[in-house]
């Protein structure tokens, strides 16, 4: 008993003890990111589609170096990526420290997400990012039982393309500051998929892509079966591209960025900048933190040349 008594006469001692202890009964507060806002769109092109779109104006606030180097015109590149259902924080902190020290010039970041669960989280984006349909059995047979249950829709990237242009893009150039002429999209994984199937198919909608650890590979190349498509009646791309892939990613991932770095150092289209990144030992999921960093920095800023 005495032992007891004089342990919490010292922890009592210990400065803030007794202030956690008093407050460890009230109820935690969230975190928020400053500066930030989340507005629900509900598509009419995607029937039962809700889009949440976690927007971060940096005019509004959160940028001090803002009034030093504000585009003239008050409009902003705008920079929309996916997967920010669970990437929204890492993209948006990484883009604020790389403005902390003026390495890139201010953006309207666009984060597309959705409501509800993981698991429609997991339907969702498979859905919208794919451009076409696999059963879960042909999935099965192709790629093996772990990507069937990572990807268990697919084959509605034309319609999610669609609720880009038609819904999402005039919404945010009509409630933001966002230059029309200055678009970016960054995709990782089934995403980068995406990216690779609008720069094929809509290749004015965006002027910027990252093509993250890409899944070209899907159905057996399909992106690749657009890209000629387009080849086949133009010789030009104009966009800037970084396409990314860590070398521990696996024989799919690896193989599928080689092949999509090899047809376009094929093509030469003209008014195409590509720039095919391989960063060494990084898996799928520790590579996306470093692929962000560097394709904000080879898109955007000034030193994009020096940038490995």
């Amino acid at each position: 008993m005495k032992r007891a008594v004089i342990a919490i006469l010292l922890a009592s001692s210990i400065p803030g003890y007794a202030l956690a202890q008093s407050q460890s009964k009230e109820p935690p507060t969230p975190v928020a990111l400053a500066y930030t806002e989340s507005r629900a769109l509900r598509s009419a092109v995607i029937p039962g589609r809700e889009f949440l779109l976690y927007i971060a104006d940096p005019t509004a606030g959160g940028d001090a170096r803002i009034s030093m180097d504000k585009p003239a015109s008050g409009k902003l590149p705008t920079l929309y990526f996916l997967d920010a259902y669970n990437q929204f924080g890492l993209v948006l902190q990484t883009y604020r420290l790389l403005r902390a020290f003026g390495d890139i010039p201010p953006l309207l970041i666009v984060g597309i997400s959705y409501p509800g669960t993981g698991a429609d989280f997991i339907r969702n984006r498979a859905t919208d990012f794919l451009p076409t349909t696999l059963t879960s059995e042909q999935i099965e047979k192709k790629y093996g039982k772990t990507m069937a249950g990572l990807l268990p829709a697919s084959g509605g990237a034309a319609t999610f393309l669609k609720s880009l242009s038609d819904e999402i893009i005039p919404f945010v150039e009509r409630e933001y500051p966002a230059n029309p002429n200055d678009r970016g999209i960054f995709g990782h994984s089934a995403g980068g998929a995406f990216s690779a199937y609008a720069l094929f198919t809509r290749p004015t909608l965006f002027q910027r892509y990252l093509i993250g650890s890409s899944a070209v590979w899907w159905d057996d190349f399909a992106v690749l079966r657009d890209e000629e498509h387009y080849a086949a009646a133009h010789r030009a791309l104009p966009a800037k591209v970084v396409a990314t892939v860590g070398t521990d990613e696996g024989a799919l991932i690896v193989g599928g960025w080689q092949k999509l770095c090899d047809r376009l150092a094929a093509r030469a289209y003209k008014d195409l900048t590509f720039i095919p990144l391989s960063f060494d030992g990084e898996t799928h999921v520790s590579v996306v933190g470093r692929t962000y960093s560097v394709a904000l920095r080879r898109l955007y800023g000034s030193d994009r040349e020096r940038i490995p």
